[in-house]
């Protein structure tokens, strides 16, 4: 989880109040950032996706 605290894109570390989401269900960690910057990991499986943020 501290890999993910922070947004790989902007650097926050805010959750909540629409500043990003962390949900853990049984084996599935999501973590995203109001700009844009989401993962998900199975801990079953690889980093199953990233979600482009829309920059470039």
């Amino acid at each position: 989880m501290r890999k993910y605290s922070h947004c790989k894109e902007c650097g926050s570390d805010q959750i909540g109040n629409g500043e990003g989401t962390l949900i853990i269900e049984d084996h599935i960690f999501k973590r995203s950032c109001k700009c844009g910057w989401s993962i998900e990991v199975n801990e079953y499986e690889a980093i199953q996706s990233w979600v482009e943020t829309g920059k470039g």
